[in-house]
């Protein structure tokens, strides 16, 4: 089975079981949010929030870095390291326990402390897990993964039902990190051998994997910065909770999506990079669908954000509303720039991402240093976060364009811009339901592309004939 086939079905497989899980995952969160407080959202949303961070500076994921070599002994010597940087996690415990304790309070030095050592746990599974997805052997290990989600999120549900309060979403995450780690165990042929461990191996997994550690450290600073921002200068829980659940509903479409830029577009890019005809037609045509996906979500997004979050969250969650307007724009570009992270780290230039990201993240420090003092809406934060990732995402589309990755824009963009255009005027005159409304962007879309996207089609239909 060639490359190309193997990345289908592998998409298929993981979308599919993707879409099972956020689709279980809205409806529970939408449960949650009845039975949860905003408080707890946010008293929850600063602990992942400095889980993450600290986690980032004290070990390298080395799950991606095993995928750009075949050798089984690179897979040993990761395993090896990562128990190491265990090791150094249970000697600095108890100082990070005595700290937060008293910046904070116990509970939350006691949920810091149990959500690092569900991350150590991911970290893990991703190794094994990568044994299989260096050959793209990604079905069993994607049913299993949604079976294990569902499992921790139906545990999670009850245990909010029962009144355990945001308790309930810490079960969430250590069940889902210890089943997922046991499936990914079982599932793989891997198993570690001390005597596979090679200091030779090391250097070229510890060389990609500092470059995706700075791409990884500049990403947690990045998406936890509007959430840290708004709990450090204001410290309001329930501020602190609408501005999560608006990043929430934002963060959908890259949630649904996942499943393609987040674990087959690496690889597919990985095994065409040589062949640069290859890499620009297959990278034009994934953006090409991407962008008529995205355009209507973030359409809807902008428009009818309150519609949108009380159909998710419930009207309780009615004045996030504001926030997720601004974050339309936000919804779509954050998609984009992870295909092209994924890009970026095939080519082994991760150093483009990791600057932008830096970037924007002292951006945004900026915007909400200057909401605080001017005393502003925070409601700016949320549109400069969507104005900062338009930013980035030009920027590494410039990056390609100077390693000679040659995309054509008109192509991309051309057909939902107008479609765009044509759906903006109609809204001020046809006094449509919100869905009907999106109903008619669509055919917009549709029709807009049959029109002018006639080149793309005939590649499809020969891409689907070369499949068969």
């Amino acid at each position: 089975m060639s490359v190309f086939k193997k990345a289908i079905v592998g998409s298929a497989y993981l979308t599919l079981s993707n879409y099972v899980v956020y689709f279980f995952a809205i409806a529970v969160q939408l449960l949650l949010a009845r039975w949860l407080l905003p408080a707890d959202f946010g008293f929850f949303a600063v602990v992942m929030a400095s889980v993450e961070f600290v986690y980032v500076l004290l070990s390298l994921d080395l799950g991606m870095a095993c995928l750009q070599s075949n050798r089984d002994n690179r897979f040993h010597t990761a395993l090896g390291a990562t128990h190491l940087y265990f090791f150094v996690l249970l000697l600095l415990a108890y100082p990070l326990y005595q700290g937060i304790a008293h910046w904070r309070d116990s509970q939350t030095a006691y949920y810091f402390l149990i959500l690092l050592f569900a991350r150590y746990l991911s970290n893990l599974s991703t190794i094994y897990a990568a044994y299989l997805e260096k050959d793209l052997l990604m079905g069993k290990l994607a049913i299993a993964r949604a079976a294990c989600r569902v499992a921790s999120l139906v545990l999670g549900l009850s245990m909010a039902q029962q009144g355990f309060g945001v308790a309930s979403l810490l079960i969430i995450e250590i069940a889902n990190a210890i089943l997922i780690t046991l499936c990914s165990l079982y599932l793989s042929p891997l198993r570690y051998q001390s005597a596979q461990w090679y200091l030779t191996d090391l250097r070229p997994l510890l060389n990609f994997a500092f470059a995706q550690y700075i791409f990884r450290v500049t990403a947690v600073m990045l998406y936890k910065a509007p959430v840290m921002i708004v709990e450090v200068l204001t410290g309001n829980k329930h501020l602190v909770g609408l501005l999560d659940r608006a990043l929430y509903v934002a963060s959908l479409p890259n949630a649904v999506t996942s499943a393609f830029h987040s674990k087959v577009a690496f690889i597919l890019f990985k095994n065409v990079q040589q062949n640069s005809v290859v890499f620009e037609q297959y990278l034009e045509l994934i953006l090409w669908v991407f962008v008529r996906f995205l355009m209507p979500l973030m359409l809807a997004l902008t428009l009818f954000p309150r519609e949108i979050i009380g159909l998710i969250l419930g009207p309780q969650w009615l004045e996030a509303a504001p926030m997720l307007a601004s974050l339309g724009v936000y919804a779509g570009c954050m998609v984009l720039y992870n295909i092209l992270n994924q890009v970026c780290m095939s080519l082994n230039v991760l150093r483009f991402v990791s600057q932008i990201q830096f970037v924007a993240t002292i951006g945004c420090l900026i915007v909400g240093c200057s909401i605080y003092f001017l005393k502003l809406d925070w409601y700016f934060l949320t549109v400069g976060v969507s104005i900062f990732f338009i930013v980035m995402l030009s920027y590494l589309w410039f990056c390609l364009h100077q390693k000679k990755i040659k995309l054509h824009f008109f192509r991309i963009w051309a057909s939902p811009f107008l479609s765009c255009l044509g759906f903006l005027c109609a809204h001020h005159y046809v006094q449509w339901a919100w869905y009907a409304q999106l109903i008619l962007f669509v055919c917009l879309v549709s029709i807009a592309s049959l029109l002018l996207d006639q080149h793309v089609w005939r590649q499809l239909l020969y891409k689907w004939a070369e499949y068969n």
